[in-house]
């Protein structure tokens, strides 16, 4: 079962990784932004710097974020 994120804007659930932002855009191979396919909106992804190291940590305590 693939991880889903929910969109902060609509509320949206979806499969992160295949939520790439406007692929014209020249930074989308590096880029750390996931865009929700419903309304669009960018966020950073949730698995990388700090909230990702927050995220395992508490997934670890058994605590689900």
């Amino acid at each position: 079962m693939p991880a889903t994120s929910r969109c902060a804007l609509c509320g949206a659930r979806f499969d992160p990784s295949s939520a790439s932002c406007n692929p014209s855009c020249p930074l989308s191979r590096g880029c750390g932004l996931v865009c929700c396919p419903h309304c669009g909106h960018g966020a950073p992804r949730d698995d990388r710097g700090l909230a990702g190291l927050l995220k395992k940590a508490l997934v670890r305590l058994g605590k689900s974020p």
